[in-house]
């Protein structure tokens, strides 16, 4: 990843979470993303990606994405 494309995500995770969270700021982060090309699309051909805070211990990264399988609530709105 680029460091201006970076630079990018970052701000927009701060953004993000400042703006949904009452003005908290973002310690850690980490997400997984699934990608494919157009020619693929049906064939179940899929990249993944990890991506994580720069500097970020593998095992804090590793905690954040066990929360998110474990605790995340799906496809319910949260009060």
């Amino acid at each position: 990843m680029s460091d201006d494309t970076k630079a990018n995500l970052e701000a927009a995770l701060h953004a993000h979470i400042a703006d949904e969270q009452d003005g908290r700021i973002v310690t850690d982060w980490a997400m997984v993303v699934a990608s494919t090309t157009v020619e693929d699309i049906g064939t179940g051909a899929t990249f993944y990606q990890f991506q994580a805070n720069t500097g970020q211990p593998a095992h804090v990264s590793y905690g954040l994405l066990s929360y998110a399988l474990h605790s995340a609530v799906w496809d319910e709105d949260e009060e």
